[in-house]
């Protein structure tokens, strides 16, 4: 899996080729594969650091942490391991987070930042020895059932705030392990992303390019294993490419209020939204943040050897 990387040809956004899949399917291709673009939407309670795993994955401060609440889905890109990610971060559900119904409005919206679907759901679960709550796991999987049917498919369990383990059980500790000590809710809920799990530690400064990568490689074999398909929801028709419902923003237009960029070397911090619940911070700069366009990079496939 950590070995030399294939491009793909993608005919879409996101979209290994069947034919690869075919022969990785068959013993015919080993080696792991790469998608250009890889769309994520970051999923959990309020206050699990979906913010700094945001920030982790693109490798710089794009969404705001300490000052408050996340209250509107937001997105960050960037270059990532030789892929452009797109990271949404969304509102968390529970105590200390925005009302119930507003967070799951937002969550429902931040598909529409996901041109043609997302390829994965991070579901945030902070790393620990406790039973995980039933309160917990019942409030995700309702959350979840809003992004529509076999969204557990596409989904990871992202144990955050590994550090907290200390430093000689932090990124030792595995996800079978925390899969395990957890309880019966939190079994139910690696269950239902079919096994599939990572550990994060966004102040472990230098295994993070490590851990990220080895996250994106998981997402691109689940990518593999749902037959190259990122998440398609039924509410995101790609033939108009609006949300349902009435008086639903364009994606155009949500892209572009919703963009969250960093400007130049220094790291400058850039919104159009409005989205973060802060008493104790200023507000982003209005800035130029792009139009939310999706760019398609063709890869060509070359046989080995070549």
């Amino acid at each position: 899996m950590f070995g030399r990387k294939r491009r793909l040809v993608e005919k879409e956004p996101g979209r290994i080729s069947p034919f690869l899949i075919r022969r990785k399917q068959t013993g015919g291709e080993c080696e792991a594969y790469q998608l250009s673009q890889l769309r994520i939407v970051l999923l959990g309670e309020s206050g699990v650091g979906k913010s700094s795993v945001g920030n982790t994955v693109l490798g710089r401060e794009v969404f705001g942490v300490g000052g408050g609440r996340t209250g509107r889905s937001l997105r960050g890109k960037g270059q990532v391991a030789g892929r452009e990610v797109s990271v949404v971060d969304t509102p968390g559900w529970g105590e200390g987070g925005p009302v119930g119904d507003a967070v799951r409005q937002e969550i429902r919206r931040s598909l529409s930042l996901c041109p043609s679907g997302p390829h994965a759901f991070l579901l945030a679960v902070p790393a620990g020895w406790g039973l995980f709550p039933r309160t917990q796991r019942c409030q995700a999987e309702d959350h979840l059932a809003l992004l529509g049917e076999g969204v557990w498919r596409h989904t990871i369990l992202l144990f955050t705030k590994a550090d907290r383990l200390g430093r000689s059980q932090g990124l030792a500790s595995s996800v079978q392990q925390q899969m395990e000590c957890r309880g019966p809710d939190l079994q139910s809920l690696a269950k239902a992303c079919g096994g599939r799990g990572h550990i994060l530690s966004s102040r472990d400064t230098a295994s993070r390019p490590r851990q990220v990568t080895e996250l994106l490689e998981k997402i691109e074999s689940m990518v593999v294993a749902n037959d190259g398909w990122h998440y398609k929801p039924p509410m995101l028709p790609p033939a108009n490419g609006q949300v349902e419902g009435e008086g639903a923003p364009t994606l155009q237009s949500e892209e572009k209020e919703r963009e969250v960029e960093v400007a130049g070397a220094g790291g400058r911090q850039q919104s159009s939204s409005r989205g973060r619940c802060c008493t104790s911070q200023p507000e982003p700069e209005a800035g130029a943040g792009g139009g939310g366009e999706q760019k398609l990079c063709r890869r060509e496939y070359r046989p080995p050897g070549n």
